[in-house]
This record gives C-alpha cells, sequence and structure tokens, in this order.
C-alpha cells in the first residue's frame, strides 16, 4: 500500500482523537495529562500542515510571512 499525504493526515487525525477519548477517560492523572499533551501536539501539526498549504496556495509573501510568525508563536507559547 502506498501511503500518500492526504492519507497521512487522516491517520493523524485518527490517532489524535483516539488520544483525546483515552485523556478525557483518563482526565485527572499524570498519563491522562500526557495524552493530551500528545494530542495537543498533534492536532497543532495538522493544523499547521493545513493551514501552510492555504498560504502557498495564495501565491503571496504575506500569506507565508504570517504563517510562519503564527508558527513560531505557537511553539514558543507552547515550550515556555
Amino acid at each position: 500500500m502506498k501511503i500518500n499525504g492526504k492519507m497521512f493526515i487522516n491517520f493523524l487525525s485518527f490517532v489524535a482523537i483516539i488520544l483525546v477519548g483515552l485523556a478525557l477517560i483518563l482526565k485527572n492523572t499524570s498519563f491522562g495529562d500526557k495524552l493530551a499533551d500528545i494530542a495537543s501536539i498533534i492536532a497543532y501539526a495538522m493544523l499547521g500542515i493545513f493551514s501552510f498549504f492555504y498560504a502557498r496556495s495564495k501565491r503571496n509573501l504575506i500569506f507565508i510571512i504570517l504563517w510562519i510568525a503564527a508558527v513560531v508563536l505557537i511553539v514558543v507559547s507552547y515550550i515556555i
């Protein structure tokens, strides 16, 4: 089976939903908190990927610069 980009994104969204569901079941535990963090990271990554394709489709440097600034802000705020 050949895996393409759309199939990979669909798989990531499936994994994120499973992790969110498990995290909700196990909330208020350290394992549940870690699952929620992993699900959030996957969700942010998927949003970043989809938004990059949108910004690139506009063929305007302003959209790419705004996308880069937003991604940097998200990464920095998540680390801090």
